[in-house]
């Protein structure tokens, strides 16, 4: 949906979107839930405006920080998209006001169908991400192998 971020709704700055380019949001039953992650989107052109993405990167920081205090939450998934290139973040509140942002891993979005078997084999990494979402919880028994 083309909305307002409802955690960013809470500080409503002067001057700052406050719409991310994509969410990761729970869905319970006919309304949104949570918003587990947040993502900004250059195309490829895009690439070496470091001003641009360093931008988008702390858009994102600020977007899971605004959601961990809203929901309450112990982590967030962050995603930064480059055009064929995923980078994935996530986001915790370590003490009082010390959030950390930690980047998790990253892919390639295959360009064709001789790609795709290459990719497959981020799909375990894609489940853990998702329990480390779903339960707060980084170890040794939550770890892709």
């Amino acid at each position: 949906s083309n909305k307002e971020a409802t955690e960013s709704k809470a500080r409503k700055p002067v001057g700052r979107a406050k719409q991310p380019d994509a969410t990761i949001t729970e869905v319970n039953q006919l309304s949104w839930g949570l918003s587990k992650g947040h993502g900004e989107a250059k195309v490829q052109e895009e690439a070496n405006n470091l001003y641009l993405l360093c931008t988008d990167l702390m858009r994102i920081a600020v977007f899971n920080k605004d959601a961990i205090d809203y929901y309450n939450m112990n982590c967030v998934l962050g995603f930064q998209v480059v055009g064929q290139h995923i980078t994935f973040y996530l986001t915790t509140l370590l003490y009082d006001a010390l959030y950390v942002m930690v980047e998790v891993g990253h892919i390639d979005i295959p360009r064709s169908l001789e790609q795709v078997s290459g990719s497959l084999v981020m799909g375990r990494w894609i489940r853990w991400s998702w329990v480390v979402l779903r339960t707060g919880r980084v170890g040794p028994g939550y770890r892709p192998t």
